[in-house]
């Protein structure tokens, strides 16, 4: 008997119609981009509350910690990576929410785009919202 092994989870809006055909007219068109052209977005954070469950320590002793107890503080770091450098890093004192990934679209972002570039960037659903800021053109003629 085989040991359980971890299934792969796909999205499953893979599947309709309309999504695989836009990933295959994606995938045929990706050796017409420029590199220099791609701009990829992503962000990472960290919480005061980040601590270790688990422990080391000599046989017959018992392994104390401890954490901030309380409210917890969270940073996030966003920023854009070019083929050639980071462009547009942001920090934000808190978590990222669409109003955040708004601000940084806006203000940070935005002005380092040039005519042409394509932005890439996950479904984090902070990049989602009543306003979609992704389909701005920030005033360059694409």
């Amino acid at each position: 008997m085989a040991s359980p092994s971890k299934k792969p989870l796909h999205a499953a809006e893979q599947t309709r119609p309309d999504v695989a055909e836009a990933r295959e007219r994606w995938k045929a068109g990706q050796g017409d981009l420029d590199p220099a052209k791609l701009v990829f977005i992503d962000e990472t954070a960290t919480n005061t509350k980040m601590v270790r469950a688990y422990g080391r320590c000599p046989k017959g002793q018992r392994v104390v910690g401890s954490q901030p107890f309380g409210q917890s503080k969270t940073t996030t770091f966003i920023a854009g990576l070019r083929c050639d450098a980071i462009t547009a890093p942001w920090v934000l004192d808190g978590p990222i929410n669409p109003d955040a990934f708004l601000v940084y679209i806006d203000k940070v972002l935005g002005p380092t785009l040039r005519p042409g570039d394509i932005v890439v960037m996950d479904n984090l659903p902070a990049h989602k919202g009543d306003e979609r800021p992704y389909d701005r053109t920030f005033g360059l003629e694409f």
